[in-house]
Order: C-alpha cells, then sequence, then structure tokens
C-alpha cells in the first residue's frame, strides 16, 4: 500500500470541499469578482437546483490489539463517493431517486481478528469497487421500489441508535448468515410499504456473488411522543450451503429488534437504548445465535453534540464436534465533533473467549477513529 490516503482519495475530498464550504449565505451582500471559491458555489447551487447531490466521507481508523504478530498499528482508510440524482420531472420520472456508491479501502497489514464478530466495521481486504448502484421508484405515496446493487443492511436488521459503535456485528449480525452487506452490496430487488403511520414493512431478494439467492423479509413498527422508540421482526433464508459443494445447501433465521429513546432532552438529546437478537440453523450457520444490547447518550453535560455509547454482545459458534461456549464482546466509546464536517472517536472493546474458546486468552482492542462528511446541499423540492 502506498500510504494511508491515496492522491485520488486527497483530490476528491478537496473538490467536494471546495464545492460544499464555498456557498455563500443566503442574504448575503452582492458578490464580487468572480474566484474560484464563488465558481465552486455556482456548481453547487446548479446541482442543487438540478437535483444531484454529491458526498463524500472518509473513515480514518487506527487500532492495536488484534491477533496479529505484528507490533505496528492496523491502520484502516475508507473513503465512500456518494452520488444521487431526483430529477425534477413531473412526467413518468417524478419521485425517482437513482444512486450509486464508488468505495475505496486501504490498509497498512492483514487484521487478524481474534474474534468472529469483527471488531472493526472498516476490517476488509484493500479494495476499489462500486459498492452501491441502484434505482427507487415511490408509488401511490405508500409504496416504495428499490432495485439494483445494494447493500441489504441499509434496509434490513438496523440497529438505529448503533451507528457509532465500531464493532461489525452491531452492523450486520453473524447470526444474518451471508446476507449481502459490506464490503459490497448485491444485484436485487425490494419493496417496502407504509401501511400505517406506525406500520410498514418490506422484502428484498438478493443475488449471491458465489450463486443462489439470500432473501429478507421485515415488519416494523413505531411509537412517537417524548419517548419515540421502533420495533423490527425480521425472517431470512439463503440458498448457501456450508461445508463444501457436498454439503446441504439452504438455511434460514428471524432477528427481533427493539429501539427506546428515554430521558430525551430537546430534539436528539438524551439516553437511548437498543436490543437485537438474531437466530439461524446450527446445522448450516456459523453462528446459532448472536445477541447485542446496549445504550447511547447524546449530549454529555454541557458538551450537546458529544455521544457516548456502550453494548454487550454474544455470539454462540458453532463447532465442528467442539463444545464451543458464547464470545462475549464489551465495547465502549466517545465520540466528539471537532467542526461540521470533522469528528473524532475513541473505542475500546474487550473480547472475553474469543471464537468461543475456553482456554483462549481475553483480549483488548483500542481504536481511534477519525470521520470526515462533506455533502453539498440536498436537492431542491
Amino acid at each position: 500500500m502506498r500510504g494511508y490516503v491515496t492522491r485520488r482519495q486527497f483530490i476528491a475530498c478537496t473538490f467536494v470541499l471546495a464545492l460544499f464550504v464555498s456557498i455563500p449565505a443566503r442574504g448575503a451582500e452582492e458578490e464580487t469578482k468572480s474566484t474560484l471559491g464563488e465558481r465552486a458555489g455556482m456548481a453547487a447551487r446548479w446541482l442543487q437546483s438540478n437535483g444531484i447531490q454529491l458526498a463524500v466521507t472518509q473513515n480514518l481508523e487506527m487500532a492495536e490489539g488484534d491477533a496479529s504478530p505484528r507490533k505496528a498499528p492496523l491502520v484502516h482508510s475508507l473513503t465512500d463517493f456518494d452520488l444521487s440524482w431526483q430529477p425534477n420531472s413531473k412526467g413518468g420520472l417524478k419521485g425517482t431517486k437513482f444512486a450509486a456508491r464508488y468505495s475505496l479501502l486501504n490498509r497498512t497489514r492483514e487484521c487478524l481478528e481474534p474474534d468472529m464478530q469483527g471488531f472493526s466495521s472498516l476490517s476488509a481486504p484493500s479494495f476499489r469497487h462500486w459498492r452501491e448502484a441502484w434505482v427507487e421508484q415511490p408509488l401511490w405515496g405508500k409504496v416504495r421500489l428499490k432495485v439494483g446493487k445494494v447493500d441489504a443492511n441499509t434496509e434490513f436488521a438496523v440497529i438505529e441508535f448503533a451507528g457509532d459503535m465500531s464493532n461489525a456485528s452491531l452492523g450486520v449480525s453473524p447470526a444474518l448468515w451471508t446476507m449481502p452487506t459490506y464490503p459490497g452490496g448485491a444485484a436485487s430487488a425490494n419493496v417496502f410499504a407504509d401501511v400505517k403511520p406506525w406500520l410498514s414493512g418490506g422484502a428484498g431478494v438478493y443475488r449471491m456473488a458465489e450463486g443462489g439467492t439470500y432473501a429478507v423479509t421485515e415488519i416494523r413498527t413505531r411509537w412517537a411522543g417524548r419517548k419515540s422508540g421502533r420495533a423490527a421482526y425480521g425472517h431470512w433464508s439463503t440458498t448457501s450451503s456450508r461445508g463444501g459443494p457436498t454439503a446441504i445447501a439452504g438455511t434460514s433465521g428471524s432477528y427481533f429488534i427493539v429501539e427506546q429513546s428515554v430521558l430525551r432532552m430537546g430534539d436528539d438529546r438524551g439516553l437511548r437504548l437498543f436490543a437485537r437478537f438474531a437466530t439461524a440453523d446450527a446445522l448450516l450457520a456459523p453462528a446459532s445465535t448472536h445477541s447485542a444490547y446496549g445504550f447511547t447518550w447524546l449530549g454529555v453535560g454541557r458538551r450537546a453534540k458529544d455521544s457516548i455509547g456502550f453494548a454487550v454482545l454474544g455470539l454462540q459458534p458453532v463447532g465442528d464436534g467442539e463444545a464451543l461456549r458464547v464470545e462475549r464482546i464489551y465495547e465502549l466509546y466517545y465520540r466528539i465533533p471537532l467542526s461540521k464536517y470533522f469528528a473524532i472517536k475513541a473505542d475500546i472493546q474487550h473480547v472475553v473467549r474469543p471464537a468461543g474458546v475456553v482456554s483462549a486468552p481475553t483480549v483488548t482492542i483500542a481504536s481511534v477513529r477519525l470521520l470526515m462528511n462533506l455533502a453539498t446541499p440536498p436537492p431542491e423540492r
């Protein structure tokens, strides 16, 4: 690897930053001579008026404590380039949205994860590819169709309150075996419906890269008010096999999610609880059950934008003739926004019985992540 951040990543981030920060405030005084910044602002306004939005997200993470014999820290650098277009058409394309995401991941060395749940949501071999490319069409105000290459975990089995956690299993559970998600998606067809203001659901069928399909359905309910929350139940099935080509193909499982806001102070500040439990067929899937529960708190003391979170994760691995115990992970993080566009997060995870092996030593993994999020203004509507 040439470096943590490639030249292309740096140039692209700089370009979008120029578009984003150079937009004059409304009611600003008459523009003076045309400068590069003003031209960039004009370009950003043109994109906005034509329904186009550009965004760049950069995650730079340094971690220590994995199973590698090398003493050097593990560094991941993930850059996401997002493009979306919502045509300003009154005809057949009304409400249609086209979106694509191109991602680049670089890392300094191989990641030897001591656990089965994945201590970092960025962990993957270095890659450069299109992670998503899809079209979405609303129908009758209550139905949404989404077709193309999609990351299934952006639509299903999402724990909304755990978005700042670093452990990969707080994104997609290992018990949701073969779900098409990071570092890529899969060709798919999805349909979602808002039945009532408090009740909705969705279903999707995904074409696996290795062949076969992954199908998932989910029913959701929400309740509003000062103590708002949500719950979801999902069922999934896959035609993938485990144990080689002679293995019996196909397995299924289910999951349940509940999230609740408590001690709410203002629109966003307050304590938020979450829990998810997922199951899979122990004969085929590498894990039979997975649980995740914890809390996040936005607005720590007088620091209204800081957040802190804690989670307890439990995974029951499936062994081939070996008795394995529950792998338990305790995660704690603290996130500090440095500005409107940048933030820093410290995270520590304590892994008990890695991979379910009773004799395996306990592991502690610490990481620091720098985050950048730049975007042109959303389309005018």
